[in-house]
């Protein structure tokens, strides 16, 4: 379809029927990013305050943890009393999911993470807050010559049920995009995708890194050129892009590789400039860098955990929400002329590929997205090419007979030979970093190395 087209007769008229201006909201993203340090700040207290008066007047879980704390929307007046009210965790989302949705008529969409961390959260997002997500993402997108309606390939996940997958296919249109489904990375699919992208000549390719990096070895495996495609920017997000993989994307198919930080709740948390140095988006979110262990601030040049508020999400708030995952704190300037924060590096988020004896590559956002359905928190191991580990943490009328019907919706993607075992615990651990890591392979990755 011509990018003119997708643009302004389907995406933005789509939109708007939903109730999302994004195109107005692009300006006022625009305008933003224009200020100098301490406009922003102003801004997003004001924003903040907004957000803290609302959620004391219509929502029962802040309402009720407000009066638990002695504390008032006016009490809060700088970013030390902020630090006063309590953190949220995705265990508090799913104990409290009800109690957290505030009480005024929002229009909503129900969305969900995968479960990467280990604990799969639902949650709502208000038409309002969508739209400010989605008017962050293309500006940000428009630094790099992205624009609304381009051409996009994207190796990505596939839904289970038919009525998500219709969706699914439906948004594909919408947004001008042809999909490798990564849970079937093979030679014949990437062939037929190769070609298929060849005729349809996407401006730039979207997915986990290590999707795109299977994708273009088995490419260079049947000897199809990758820069034969003609992309012109690699967009990878949901793990960290490590310096290897990116070198290797980058001599691959001769153009950038941009890495995008970001989160289902809450959109994209940071984004490269043209100085490929990571800013926050500090538009649409409060971010703080914290000790885990005090919930101090991270001082420059320290890890810390990165906890969110959103400042434009009113039905289903997150504030202070902890993510789980840890930054390098950079209090430097960017010579881009951006004076949005940086930050150095994410640390702790990583993706990884199940391999089966039949040569198979599987993303583990299958495994997510169909123990998601029964269990709360788990951890899967890959001991050998045919055997996964399933540790799953106790959970009320988990039986037997859900490790049955698990094991058959696994078996289309991991093939007939692959064990699986089940064991449940009464906790699962974190790892060293504070994270709870939901996959780990006892299988020796094949190195990534420039062609």
């Amino acid at each position: 379809m011509n990018p003119w087209l997708a643009r302004n007769v389907i995406y933005h008229p789509a939109l708007t029927f939903r109730g999302e201006q994004v195109k107005t909201i692009i300006n006022e993203v625009r305008a933003f990013h224009g200020l100098d340090s301490d406009g922003i700040k102003e801004y997003q207290w004001q924003k903040l305050k907004n957000l803290l008066h609302h959620v004391y007047e219509q929502n029962p879980y802040y309402r009720a943890l407000f009066e638990q704390k002695s504390l008032h929307p006016e009490d809060i007046t700088s970013a030390e009393t902020f630090r006063q009210i309590p953190f949220l965790t995705k265990r508090i989302i799913q104990t409290c999911n009800d109690d957290l949705l505030s009480r005024d008529s929002l229009r909503t969409s129900p969305r969900r993470t995968s479960g990467s961390t280990g604990m799969p959260i639902r949650f709502v997002k208000d038409r309002r807050a969508t739209a400010y997500m989605n008017a962050l993402m293309h500006e940000v997108y428009n630094w790099h010559g992205i624009e609304i309606g381009d051409r996009q390939a994207r190796i990505w996940g596939r839904p289970l049920d038919f009525r998500r997958r219709l969706t699914a296919q439906l948004k594909d249109f919408v947004l001008n995009r042809r999909k490798l489904v990564s849970f079937d990375i093979s030679e014949k699919t990437c062939r037929h995708f190769f070609y298929e992208l060849k005729h349809f000549q996407p401006k730039y390719l979207y997915g986990l890194p290590c999707s795109i990096v299977e994708f273009t070895q088995t490419l260079q495996k049947i000897n199809l050129e990758p820069t034969e495609m003609g992309l012109e920017i690699i967009l990878c997000t949901g793990e960290t892009l490590s310096p290897e993989k990116k070198k290797f994307l980058q001599d691959a198919y001769q153009c950038p590789v941009l890495n995008e930080y970001g989160a289902t709740e809450c959109g994209i948390i940071a984004f490269p400039c043209r100085h490929d140095q990571l800013h926050l988006m500090s538009h649409n979110l409060y971010i703080e860098i914290i000790n885990p262990e005090t919930g101090h601030p991270a001082k420059p040049g320290e890890t810390g955990e990165i906890v969110l508020t959103e400042l434009n999400g009113y039905a289903m708030p997150f504030i202070r929400y902890r993510l789980g995952d840890i930054a390098l704190v950079d209090n430097s300037r960017c010579s881009c002329g951006l004076e949005l924060p940086l930050i150095a590096e994410i640390q702790g988020r990583t993706g990884e590929i199940i391999l089966t004896l039949e040569n198979k590559k599987v993303a583990m956002a299958i495994l997510d997205r169909v123990l998601e359905k029964y269990v709360l928190r788990f951890r899967v191991y890959q001991r050998a090419l045919d055997r996964l580990e399933v540790i799953i943490e106790n959970y009320p009328g988990f039986c037997r007979q859900h490790t049955e019907e698990i094991k058959a919706l696994w078996r289309p993607y991991l093939g007939e030979e692959m064990k699986v075992d089940f064991k449940i615990v009464e906790h699962i651990l974190p790892d060293r970093s504070g994270k709870l890591t939901s996959f780990i392979s006892d299988i020796r990755p094949v190195p990534v190395e420039s062609k």
